[in-house]
């Protein structure tokens, strides 16, 4: 999702490890207003993403929780056994990142590319 982010806003294209890929202009150069919208659309959704994966993660909590604490591996589990089972939040997920996939294959219908293969095909 960081990495996502990074590209959209920067155009900042980077491998995992940080290797760049290429570097382009960020959304905020994009002069077509619809297609700029749409780019913000997509970049909402995934703040939305990242967003509801952190509380359901509790990445907060956890930073406090187990920061400079030497804490027993099954305690990290039971803390992970809540958010490993949310399917309805797994589902929500992957209906927003289906939903920015087609919004990007919307621009991309329009300049005439491939479209990007969306969840529904797996």
């Amino acid at each position: 999702m960081e990495d996502t982010l990074v590209a959209l806003n920067t155009g900042y294209w980077r491998t995992r490890d940080g290797t760049l890929i290429e570097r382009g202009k960020g959304k905020a150069c994009i002069v077509n207003a619809e297609w700029r919208e749409k780019l913000e659309k997509i970049t909402r959704s995934i703040e939305d993403i990242r967003r509801r994966f952190h509380e359901a993660f509790g990445l907060n909590e956890m930073l406090f929780r187990f920061r400079g604490a030497h804490r027993h591996p099954r305690e990290f589990d039971e803390l992970m056994e809540g958010f490993r089972n949310d399917r309805g939040l797994g589902n929500w997920m992957d209906g927003q990142r289906q939903k920015a996939i087609d919004v990007l294959n919307s621009i991309l219908e329009e300049v005439g590319m491939q479209p990007l293969r969306g969840l529904r095909e797996h």
